[in-house]
């Protein structure tokens, strides 16, 4: 247990000193001031560009479509985000040998990954809360109320992809050891959800629904069912990636 706490400090104090948490929410921060933003004034915009003289019904904006940016922005932009800044967290720590005089004085290898697991979800925990939180306030600024129904079931959505995303960075970059291998196994775990989403038969399963089918969310509702299908299926891709890559790391050679 003292391992894990010492390494999960140290892994903590690297995302500051590094201004990886610093950068990380600038960006969700940017982006949850762009949505309300971008939602209110965007009719505006296109109505500008128009030839003159043609005229399209453009309707008034609403808080939903603030939302609907959120999902847009933050929940896809700023998940690319997380990855290409945290891609690096395992495979730079295998590639260099910072590892090898830590397990040499008796680190246990899970808690590595444990730690390291744990410090890319606090990250993406707070990004995403962030921006979230800021879209929320700055919805007030047009709109009388921010809040939306079925919201905080595809913002849980939304969490526990970038949480299944995590667990396939550490993987990739404890079978690789190098960033490429994080990323390579990121992006297959990403085009097997989409590829999922085009069978009907098991479409509902995929996670990548809560990037994809947002706005039917929001406008329609999802049921309690259509939720717990891919969410039951990101937290067990999450564990199953965390498994396989304890088994690989515990054999691995440094």
């Amino acid at each position: 247990m003292k391992g894990f706490t010492a390494f999960m400090k140290k892994e903590l104090l690297e995302a500051v000193r590094s201004y990886k948490l610093v950068i990380l929410l600038i960006v969700f921060a940017a982006l949850g001031f762009m949505n309300p933003v971008s939602a209110r004034y965007l009719p505006e915009l296109v109505a500008g560009f128009l030839p003159e003289g043609m005229h399209m019904e453009i309707p008034q904006p609403v808080v939903l479509d603030s939302w609907l940016q959120f999902f847009k922005n933050t929940a896809q932009i700023g998940l690319i985000a997380i990855i290409i800044m945290c891609s690096s967290s395992m495979a730079n720590e295998i590639g260099k040998g910072v590892l090898i005089p830590l397990l040499a004085k008796g680190m246990p290898r899970n808690s590595v990954l444990a730690a390291k697991f744990i410090s890319i979800s606090c990250l993406w925990t707070l990004s995403l809360g962030c921006s979230f939180l800021i879209t929320f306030l700055y919805n007030f600024v047009f709109w009388e109320s921010s809040l939306v129904p079925h919201l905080f079931p595809l913002v849980t959505g939304v969490w526990l992809f970038g949480l299944m995303m995590t667990a396939s960075m550490i993987l990739g970059g404890v079978y690789k050891g190098t960033v490429s291998g994080s990323l390579l196994c990121a992006g297959c775990l990403f085009l097997l959800c989409v590829l999922i989403t085009m069978f009907a038969a098991v479409a509902d399963y995929s996670p990548f629904v809560f990037l994809s089918q947002y706005q039917s969310y929001l406008t329609d509702g999802i049921t309690m069912q259509e939720f717990l299908k891919p969410a039951v299926c990101a937290v067990t891709a999450t564990l199953l990636q965390l498994a396989a890559a304890v088994i690989i790391f515990r054999r691995k050679s440094l």
